[in-house]
């Protein structure tokens, strides 16, 4: 389950929490399926998400109507079960069951697109105490916690284990597909969503009207020089205090007169990058695309965008 999906299944549940989870823990076997990021919810007779693509589903709820209590289940399929559920072969499964209600509030996390680490406790048998939540906004104070940050920091999505003094650890890391939106229109701004959407960015335009939320791996690109237009769209981002990127063309002189009028409508105008792009002597609308998108990159990365035979560090971590 995605971040996205997990967004929409918070809604669904909604405040009462009137459900229960089930997550993969440990998997042998189906073909060396990654399938850490699975998830199933079961609210009454309703199903969100699912598990190994569904096909031990109906051993999870058998077991939960069996016996409905926080526990940690294994389930066995052999080769032919498996087969004809669309896996390669057959393995074992073990499946973090425990109510809705052991979540943390992510409210804030979810509609903010921000990035969140859980901490589940993982004893013998059974999940040990309700789940923990490590984002930006969240203080670190423990040594587990801070391995959840660095894992967010590096953008570990998926699941990771922890051992600390004897003690079970399951990190699941949760990060929204980043999402660009561009303010403007023409080849630039085609040649832009091609190139964005070519390296994972969700991109799209920015309509009359439209409200949209940005977050820490989000960017905003301004093409048009139409100040009245874009102006307010900037210092609306820029006031909300979370978006990862911002940048905008334009000339020296268009930069000036953008900055002044955002200071004006009281927005620190310092996190806009303008011109836009890195500095890789663009000179096709395909290769100044390129150097934006690179710089969107860069920026919530938080790299440099120099030679990666300049770098004293890892050059892909």
């Amino acid at each position: 389950m995605a971040f996205e999906e997990l967004a929409l299944a918070w809604d669904a549940i909604g405040a009462s929490g009137a459900a229960m989870v089930a997550r993969i823990v440990d998997l042998h076997g189906f073909g060396g399926s990654e399938r850490d990021r699975d998830i199933l919810i079961i609210e009454r007779e309703r199903r969100i998400g699912s598990v190994l693509a569904g096909f031990v589903d109906d051993s999870i709820v058998s077991e939960l109507e069996r016996q409905p209590r926080p526990r940690i289940m294994k389930i066995t399929l052999s080769d032919e079960d498996a087969e004809r559920g669309g896996s390669a072969c057959g393995g074992w499964v073990k499946v973090l069951v425990h109510p809705f209600s052991w979540f943390p509030d992510l409210s804030d996390e979810l509609r903010t697109r921000e990035p969140f680490c859980l901490i589940t406790p993982i004893g013998a048998l059974a999940p040990s105490e309700p789940v923990a939540v490590v984002s930006r906004r969240r203080r670190v104070a423990s040594f587990v916690e801070e391995a959840a940050g660095e894992l967010l920091i590096a953008g570990q999505v998926g699941t990771h284990r922890l051992d600390v003094n004897g003690l079970n650890y399951q990190l699941q890391v949760f990060s929204p597909k980043p999402r660009a939106v561009i303010v403007g229109s023409g080849d630039l701004a085609s040649a832009l969503l091609a190139q964005l959407e070519l390296v994972g960015v969700s991109a799209s335009l920015a309509g009359d009207g439209d409200q949209f939320t940005l977050g820490p791996l989000d960017g905003l690109v301004v093409l048009t020089h139409d100040h009245d237009t874009a102006t307010p769209i900037i210092a609306r981002v820029l006031a909300k205090g979370r978006v990862g990127y911002v940048g905008a063309l334009g000339s020296r002189a268009t930069q000036a007169e953008r900055l002044t009028r955002l200071a004006d409508l009281g927005v620190n105008p310092t996190p806009v990058f303008g011109p836009a792009g890195l500095d890789i002597g663009s000179k096709s609308t395909a290769e100044v695309a390129l150097s934006i998108a690179a710089e969107m990159i860069a920026v919530i990365r938080k790299r440099s965008g120099g030679h990666l035979r300049d770098r004293k560090g890892p050059i892909n971590g």
